[in-house]
């Protein structure tokens, strides 16, 4: 087999079983070789072949083989083939020229970078790479070249731009590299490297420097921190330095060999020239003192000129804060208590905005606590600002008077390393109990029944001091009269309630009881004249607490004024409802005099009122009338409304001693309210006879056995509508306004009633019914009629029907129905004893056992000043119209039969119903 080729070789993968011909050899553009088909199929998997050196082009490979007439027949039997190979040029390493530029200049000529010679004017590309001492551009001086960046054959060929680091001498550098394609993958050849030289002075300065608070910073050689120059250019030339910083002033190391040309030492800045050895011994040692108490960056700006350069440099210079000395209050506490106040740490003005910590050691005589006095504090430990300024609470050792105390000193941070400035001590004052001091008044003399006010503001107050300024506990009591606290803030009371009281003990601050006792009042106890007492007893509660009290007692007397007069002491006035009696008590109107009883103070009406009358003991007064105190505690005065609607009215009287010393002349006012109108009443109805019970509620059972109902007025407590003072024995009495009565009920109750005979039923058919009269009573009463019990079975002999009675029923919303059944049944009760003696004994003795019981309501109603109830009552019965003060029954026998021995008041009835059910 032959195989053949142009610009390049020629190698078989495999040469086993080959045979090379014809002095041709293996890699080689020709190659002549024999073996088997197996043996040459080998060879040629993996034929290999390479181009000449810097070749680019297409070539052709052509291979013909020939069986040598080892297969088939015909003889030797020939076949051939060729290859076409495209071999692309690439690129070659190239060439580039350096440059050299002045300090902090860019370069103007050279960094041209020439293609290989192999490459002509091919296009390629060329990488960038290793970039030093500066920054590399286009040749427009202005578009950056990164590290590693592909630019095109004619870019380098423009020439690059080279700008050195600034205030740096260092050589800059970068490497070239061709490629094929703009990829690290078509690089070829080798990097060539380019150099650019900056010349001119150079400066070597230190780097960022940091110094604490008003601390002087030394820039030298034996610190490692020194400020060089160097300007190999130059020789034995000079240069010139510019120092200067914004916060401080500066000082050489030397002045020698140098000229000062502007500033000098102790200035913000220097200008100076020299050579270099002269500028480097000036510049070695350079101290730098910033402004006190100045913190933050203070840079120094450092620049070199030679003839034609200048280098400019700045050194980082940071002022660190530190920590300045507080301040702390002392305190003062007394005795196994803890401090109120003081114990407040205050950051250094300079440290205000820092926020800095406190280091708190050396804590004696007791325990240390944060403000809450719960959170303890131990040597060592940091508080932050906020916790200080707060207060701290000190607590003493057990039963010591002895100081304590604690240090303070000031740290930026919660560590030991932040501590700066003074360490400051708080001391701790400790006072031991002791016995308080009461400063009181001389004696007093206070009005008849008026107040004592104790106060600085009249000279007369009362205080405690104590030089312990703790607790103290204040015991006040009092003869004859009432005290008052000015106020009771911040005191703990533990008897009395500050209000009233005949004995108060309390406990407060020396401050608070101040404020107590200033404004105390002592009222006088009623109707009292003579020598009172204040006693006051003070105890340091911390002495108590010790089992070892200290205390002060004081006194002050109060001398009670007897009155020279009579004193009206109460002119309340009234309100009653219109229409009605009310009763007028000393709770209304009440006259005094010291040693005068009651009954020797005489009040003589002057005017009358308008709207009513005034009654003394049931018999109207007039001008000139006169009524005593004691008639009035008695409950024997009251007023008689004759008003249907709301007045306002008036009775005008002087009051007048036994001596004949009176008062001013005075009034009374009576305030009226109306009531609803009663409503209109029914017309009569028919009675129906009854035949009268044998004896009273309660008693034997009549002859017929059966059961009849009666009325009977029930009662139960009485409610007001102010509070007042029972003038009798009565549940409850009312001195001004109006009476609610809540429990007043006439129910019906069963009673035996006898079979009438015939004639008995006949005998009693009673007269005509008469119309109730309509008349105003109290709200707050209802009358109902009772449901009458039911039919009993049919008798033989049927019992007269049973009459009715009415019920008061409790509901105190309700109003008095003057149609009632009530009015109806008395009347009956009235017409039915004109009838047979027996049966007439029977119905007054049953009435009047109603009517007693009733009565006794009439009169407690009456005694509550609502009398009303009772006049709305009478006059609603016509049977009763003609009798006074207080008709029943009136003698209506005698006008019926003429009998003048039935002529009988209620009263007498009563009497007799109950002798007769006895």
């Amino acid at each position: 087999m032959t195989l053949s080729v142009t610009g390049g070789t020629l190698a078989l993968a495999d040469t086993t079983g080959i045979t090379f011909i014809n002095s041709t050899a293996n890699d080689t553009n020709l190659l002549n070789f024999q073996g088997t088909i197996g043996n040459l199929n080998s060879a040629l998997n993996g034929l290999l072949y390479t181009p000449s050196q810097d070749f680019g082009g297409a070539v052709t490979l052509i291979a013909s083989i020939n069986d040598l007439g080892n297969t088939g027949s015909g003889g030797p039997q020939t076949a051939s083939g060729s290859v076409s190979i495209n071999v692309n040029p690439v690129a070659h390493s190239p060439s580039v020229t350096n440059a050299s530029t002045l300090l902090n200049t860019q370069t103007t000529d050279g960094l041209v970078i020439t293609p290989g010679v192999l490459d002509g004017s091919a296009q390629g590309y060329y990488q960038v790479a290793g970039i030093t001492g500066g920054m590399l551009y286009l040749h427009d001086g202005t578009t950056a070249i990164a590290n590693g960046q592909f630019i095109a054959f004619a870019q380098g060929l423009a020439g690059l731009k080279f700008t050195p680091s600034l205030n740096s001498t260092a050589a800059g550098n970068f490497t070239v590299q061709a490629a094929s394609t703009a990829s690290v993958s078509g690089l070829v050849g080798s990097p060539v490297t380019a150099t650019i030289a900056v010349d001119g002075p150079i400066i070597n300065f230190p780097g960022v420097q940091t110094i604490p608070e008003d601390t002087a910073l030394a820039l030298s050689s034996s610190s490692g921190n020194a400020i060089s120059v160097s300007d190999a250019s130059i020789g034995s030339g000079t240069v010139t330095v510019s120092l200067n910083t914004s916060s401080g002033s500066l000082t050489l190391a030397s002045l020698a060999g140098i000229t000062i040309a502007n500033g000098g030492d102790g200035q913000s800045n220097i200008n100076f020239t020299g050579t270099v050895a002269a500028v480097n011994a000036a510049l070695d040692g350079l101290a730098i003192a910033f402004t006190s108490h100045f913190t933050g960056s203070a840079d120094l700006g450092i620049a070199v000129n030679d003839v034609s350069n200048q280098f400019t440099a700045t050194v980082p210079i940071g002022v660190t804060p530190v920590a300045h000395t507080p301040s702390v209050t002392n305190a003062i506490t007394n005795e196994d208590q803890m401090t109120t106040s003081g114990l407040v740490i205050t950051p250094n003005p300079l440290d205000v905005a820092l926020e800095p910590y406190f280091q708190i050691t050396n804590i004696t005589g007791g325990s240390l606590f944060l403000n809450d006095g719960i959170t303890p504090i131990a040597n060592g430990d940091f508080i932050t600002t906020a916790q200080g300024l707060a207060g701290l609470k000190f607590t003493p050792a057990l039963h010591s008077s002895s100081p304590g105390g604690f240090d303070v000193q000031t740290s930026l941070v919660s560590a030991a390393s932040g501590l700066g400035g003074a360490v400051v001590a708080a001391t701790i004052s400790v006072i031991p109990p002791s016995a308080p001091v009461n400063s009181v008044p001389a004696a007093q003399t206070v009005g008849y029944s008026m107040p004592l006010v104790f106060s600085s503001a009249a000279g007369n107050g009362i205080t405690v001091s104590n030089s312990d300024g703790g607790v103290q506990q204040i015991t006040l009591t009092v003869t004859d009269g009432t005290l008052t606290l000015g106020t009771t803030t911040g005191l703990t009371l533990i008897s009395g309630t500050g209000t009233g009281d005949t004995g108060i003990t309390f406990t407060a601050l020396p401050a608070q009881i101040d404020a107590a006792l200033d404004g105390l009042v002592f009222t006088p106890a009623s109707h009292y004249s003579g020598t009172a007492m204040i006693q006051i007893s003070s105890t340091d509660a911390q002495s108590i607490a010790l089992g070892n009290p200290l205390s002060a007692m004081s006194s002050v007397a109060i001398t009670v004024s007897a009155p020279p007069t009579p004193v009206l002491l109460v002119d309340s006035g009234l309100t009653i409802a219109a229409g009605s009696t009310a009763m007028i008590t000393s709770s209304s109107l009440d006259a005094v005099e010291m040693g005068v009883s009651p009954d020797q103070l005489v009040f003589t009406v002057t005017k009358l009122p308008s709207s009513g009358r005034l009654e003394l003991a049931g018999q109207p007064l007039s001008v000139g009338g006169t009524f005593t105190q004691s008639q009035i505690d008695q409950g024997q005065l009251q007023f008689v409304s004759i008003s249907a609607t709301a007045t306002d009215d008036a009775f005008s009287f002087v009051v007048k001693d036994a001596a004949g010393t009176s008062l001013p002349a005075a009034s009374f006012a009576v305030h009226s309210v109306a009531v609803a109108p009663p409503p209109t009443p029914l017309p009569p109805t028919v009675p129906t006879p009854f035949t009268p019970p044998p004896t009273l509620p309660g008693g034997g059972t009549g002859s017929g056995g059966s059961s009849n109902l009666v009325p009977v007025i029930q009662n139960s407590p009485i409610s007001t509508d102010q509070s007042s003072t029972a003038a009798d024995n009565s549940d409850a009495s009312i001195t001004a306004g109006l009476t609610t009565i809540t429990n007043l009920e006439l129910v019906t109750v069963p009673v035996d009633t006898p079979q009438a005979s015939p004639a008995q039923q006949a005998a009693a058919a009673p007269a005509p019914a008469v119309p109730p009269k309509s008349n105003a009573v109290p709200a707050h009463v209802n009358v109902t009629d009772a449901a009458p019990p039911p039919a009993p079975a049919a008798q033989a002999n049927p019992p007269a029907a049973q009459p009715v009675a009415p019920v008061f029923s409790g509901n105190p919303a309700a109003t008095l129905s003057h149609s009632s059944p009530l009015w109806h049944d008395l009347d009956i009760m009235q017409q039915q004893a004109n009838s047979e003696h027996e049966t007439r004994v029977h119905i007054v003795a049953g009435t009047a056992t109603v009517v007693s019981v009733g009565m006794s309501v009439v009169y407690l109603v009456w005694a509550i000043r609502v009398g009303s109830i009772l006049s709305s009552f009478l006059s609603s019965m016509p049977a009763w119209k003609l009798v006074d003060p207080l008709p029943i029954l009136d003698q209506a026998s005698e006008k019926i039969e003429g009998d003048e021995e039935d002529e009988e008041s209620l009263e007498s009835m009563v009497d007799e119903s109950r002798r007769m059910a006895a």
